[in-house]
C-alpha cells in the first residue's frame, strides 16, 4: 500500500491521545479528577513517550528498520492497550486499598497502566521516520511530514474521543477498539503470520462481547460525557430493605430506599433544616443533581415550593430518570450547566441554596467554593435566605483545613456561619460536615420541637474555629491539596 506508513503514524498518533483521555476516566473511578491525578497522568505518559522516541530511534538505527519489526511493535502496542482494558479495574481496586499516600497511589497506578502503552506508541514514530528515509532523499521534510501526521492523528483522536466515542462506547470498549485497529495496522505493515493476528482480533472481539454482557440483573454501568456511573442494588444493614445506589466511578453519590420512604444518608436529611432557618420558603436552588434524591423528596413534602436543580451532566439526569424515579417528577426545574456558570449568569432570587457538588469523589470543585462564588450565592438569596453546603472534612488539626477554609470564606460575606459535623465523636476525623450560612443578621435559633431538626441542630460545632487558613479565591484555592493532607 502506497501510504502505509502515513496511515500507521496517523492512527498511532490518534491512539496516544485516546489512551490519555480515556486514562483520565479510568483513574477518576478510583482516584478522582484532581489536578494531582491529571499531573501524574500527563507526566507519566509524556515521560514514557519520550523514552519510546529515544529508544525507538536507537533500535531503528541499530538493526535497520523494516516493516516486519514495525508490525511487531504495533502488536506490542495493541497488546499493552488490551491488557490495560482487561486489568485496570482489579489493579486500581487493589492499589486504592494500599497504605500509601495519595500521591504514590496515583503515580503507581499511572505507571502500571499507561507506561507500556505510551512507550510502544512512542517507538512507532522514529521507527516510521527511519523507514521513510530509506525511500526518499529529503530527510528533513520526511521527518516533518511524519511528525505532522502523528500530531494530526492526536488532534483527531482528541476530538473523536471527547465528542463521539464517550457517547457510544464504554471506556473498556474504546480501549479494545484501539487495540483492534493496531492489530489491523500490524497486518497492513506485514501480512505474513496473518492467522495468529486474526486469532488476536477474534480474542479482542470476544472480550468486548463478554464485557458488554456483564451488566446483568441489578447492576448497570454507564459512560456519560463526564463520568462513569454505576447503579446497583444491595441490602441495608438490617437486611430488610433494598437500597439502590448511584456511584460515579468508585465513589458513592446517591442512594434511595426501595422499600420505604426515608432518606438513606444523614447529610441529605440535614438539608431539610432550610425550613427551620428560613420559614415560608417559596423557591430553592439545588446545585448538584446526582440521583435527584433530595429535590424529589423535598418537593413531594413541600409541593408549593419551586425547586430548581443545576446539574452539569445531562447523562446523569437520564440515569436518574431510569433508576431514581425522576421520570415521574414533572415539577422540578432542571438546568444542565456548570454550577459556577449558572451563578455567574443568574438574576433570580431564592430563599435557600443547597450545594451538594463533588467532582467524582469527595472533592468540592474549587470554583464553587471561592469568595467570588460565595458573592454570587449571597446575591442570589433573599434577605432571610439560607445556604447549606455539604462537604467532606474534619474541623480540627491538619485534617480540617477544608472546613476552616470554607468557614473563613463564607464569613467574608455572611453575618452568620455555622458548622455542623455529622460525626460528633472525633472532630479530627474526616466525614460529612454541613456549613450553614444565613444572610440575615437576626440570630439563628438552634432549638426545635421537630425531633429530626433537633437531632441535627444538636450537632452544632460550638468551639472556637481557628481562622488559620486563608480565604479561598479564584486565584488561590488549593482544596485538593487540603484533601490530600487529610486522607494521607
Amino acid at each position: 500500500m502506497r501510504y502505509t506508513l502515513e496511515i500507521i503514524v496517523f492512527i498511532s498518533g490518534a491512539a496516544v491521545m485516546i489512551v490519555e483521555i480515556v486514562g483520565s476516566r479510568i483513574l477518576a473511578a478510583f482516584l478522582g479528577t484532581s489536578v494531582i491525578v491529571w499531573t501524574s497522568l500527563i507526566g507519566i505518559i509524556l515521560a514514557s513517550l519520550s523514552l519510546g522516541y529515544y529508544l525507538g530511534g536507537i533500535i531503528a538505527d541499530g538493526k535497520g528498520a523494516n516493516f516486519k519489526s514495525l508490525s511487531y511493535i504495533l502488536l506490542l502496542s495493541s497488546f499493552s492497550i488490551f491488557l490495560t482494558a482487561v486489568i485496570y479495574k482489579p489493579i486500581l481496586a487493589q492499589i486504592s486499598k494500599m497504605p500509601f499516600t495519595f500521591w504514590l497511589k496515583t503515580l503507581l497506578s499511572t505507571v502500571i497502566l499507561f507506561t507500556p502503552t505510551s512507550f510502544f506508541l512512542g517507538v512507532i514514530t522514529p521507527y516510521s521516520i527511519k523507514l521513510k528515509l530509506k525511500s526518499i532523499k529529503k530527510s528533513a521534510s520526511a521527518a516533518g511530514n511524519i511528525y505532522a501526521l502523528s500530531t494530526l492523528g492526536s488532534i483527531t483522536g482528541t476530538f473523536l474521543t471527547g465528542f463521539i466515542l464517550f457517547k457510544h462506547l464504554g471506556i473498556t470498549n474504546i480501549l479494545l477498539v484501539n487495540s483492534f485497529l493496531l492489530v489491523l495496522l500490524s497486518i497492513i505493515s506485514y501480512n505474513k503470520h496473518i492467522i495468529g493476528k486474526i486469532i488476536i482480533l477474534v480474542l479482542i472481539i470476544q472480550t468486548s462481547l463478554i464485557i458488554k454482557n456483564i451488566n446483568k440483573g441489578n447492576h448497570f454501568e454507564y459512560d456519560t460525557d463526564y463520568q462513569t456511573v454505576t447503579i446497583k442494588e444491595q441490602g441495608d444493614i438490617s437486611g430488610k430493605n433494598r437500597i439502590r445506589i448511584l456511584k460515579t466511578g468508585n465513589f458513592l453519590q446517591s442512594a434511595i430506599n426501595l422499600d420505604k420512604e426515608e432518606l438513606v444518608f444523614s447529610y441529605i436529611n440535614f438539608f431539610n433544616l432550610i425550613n427551620h432557618f428560613t420559614p415560608n420558603i417559596n423557591k430553592i436552588l439545588v446545585l448538584g443533581g446526582g440521583g435527584y434524591v433530595f429535590p424529589q423528596y423535598y418537593q413531594k413534602h413541600n409541593p408549593s415550593v419551586r425547586v430548581t436543580v443545576v446539574e452539569l451532566d445531562p447523562g446523569i439526569t437520564e440515569i436518574a430518570k431510569n433508576h431514581f424515579f425522576l421520570d415521574k417528577n414533572h415539577h422540578l426545574n432542571i438546568v444542565h450547566q456548570d454550577a459556577r456558570i449558572f451563578l455567574n449568569e443568574n438574576t433570580e432570587k431564592f430563599d435557600s441554596v443547597i450545594i451538594d457538588v463533588f467532582k467524582g469523589s469527595s472533592e468540592i470543585p474549587f470554583q464553587i467554593a471561592t469568595i467570588e462564588a460565595v458573592d454570587k450565592i449571597y446575591k442570589a438569596l433573599n434577605p432571610e435566605g439560607t445556604v447549606i453546603i455539604n462537604f467532606v472534612s474534619a474541623i480540627q488539626d491538619n485534617n480540617g483545613k477544608i472546613a476552616r477554609a470554607l468557614y473563613s470564606t463564607y464569613r467574608e460575606k455572611f453575618p452568620q456561619v455555622y458548622l455542623f459535623p455529622l460525626n460528633r465523636i472525633n472532630y479530627q476525623n474526616i466525614g460529612n460536615v454541613e456549613l450553614v450560612a444565613l444572610k440575615s443578621s437576626k440570630l439563628a435559633s438552634f432549638s426545635s420541637n421537630n425531633p429530626i431538626y433537633k437531632k441535627f441542630l444538636d450537632n452544632l460545632y460550638s468551639k472556637d474555629i481557628i481562622t488559620d487558613v486563608p480565604v479561598l479565591t479564584d486565584d488561590f484555592a488549593p482544596l485538593e491539596h487540603y484533601m490530600m493532607a487529610a486522607v494521607n
